[in-house]
């Protein structure tokens, strides 16, 4: 796995690192999370995400190739915006997050309306993909952008991959954040130490593309360290750590 340090400046760390943070506040030894994903909620988002179709993402490459109209071919590039432009159409079209199906019917809307083709007969395929990645912050050696490739990987996985984690890691209560296949934010924690003992090995679960995995510090001493650090200079977070605090955030990774 690379580490993709180059891309993680101040910007777009401020937009990939929280998705719906509903955070925070240490209290003694307690949790970090006040309010997290159910179990129930996960698995049946997970069941979701099972059941969609590759939704296309930056840096992939779509073939359009039309049976009579060949004018109208091209390979275009997902760009940063998720859009693509493509000839004979005016406006760039949002293909990111959606599925092959659903982009190739709009484009059969768009070329009638806008190009003019009366029964447009094409195919769209997914030639190339853009590296997956996933996030890793916190108490790791080697903090950043990792590329997973196109294996699955899990949480221990990954952590490993940035390094390990630190001494002063907060094994028991890693975060994840991640978007869920209904589009909305889910946070939650796994226990490494668990894991590493080999008593709950179902915490190892599986990372998707985007995902962020945040390795807090044990001691409540460096806990608001941690936090100005990877919250507040991440995100214009006003006022109190503790409390609920909601964040919508948007990927401009490349």
């Amino acid at each position: 796995m690379k580490n993709i340090l180059s891309i993680g400046n101040s910007y777009r760390h401020r937009h990939a690192l929280v998705g719906s943070l509903v955070l925070l506040g240490l209290a003694g030894c307690g949790p970090i999370l006040q309010q997290a994903a159910t179990p129930l909620e996960i698995q049946q988002d997970a069941e979701r995400y099972a059941q969609q179709g590759y939704q296309i993402q930056t840096g992939d490459q779509l073939l359009v190739r039309h049976l009579i109209d060949a004018d109208y071919d091209v390979l275009a590039n997902v760009a940063p915006d998720g859009r693509i432009t493509v000839p004979g159409i005016v406006e760039p079209i949002k293909v990111g997050g959606r599925t092959v199906e659903d982009v190739h019917a709009e484009l059969v809307r768009r070329y009638h309306d806008e190009a003019g083709i009366n029964k447009p007969s094409f195919s769209l395929d997914v030639k190339a993909t853009g590296a997956p990645y996933v996030y890793v912050s916190g108490e790791v050696e080697r903090p950043g952008y990792l590329d997973v490739g196109a294996q699955e990987r899990t949480v221990l996985q990954v952590i490993a991959a940035a390094g390990g984690w630190l001494p002063t890691a907060r094994m028991k209560e890693v975060l994840i954040v991640r978007q869920g296949a209904d589009g909305k934010k889910l946070i939650f924690s796994i226990d490494l130490d668990k894991i590493m003992a080999g008593t709950d090995l179902d915490q190892d679960v599986m990372v998707r593309p985007k995902d962020v995995v945040l390795v807090p510090p044990s001691d409540i001493a460096s806990f608001d360290r941690w936090v100005d650090q990877h919250i507040r200079q991440a995100l214009p977070v006003p006022g109190s750590v503790s409390g609920s605090v909601q964040y919508g955030y948007g990927h401009t990774v490349q």
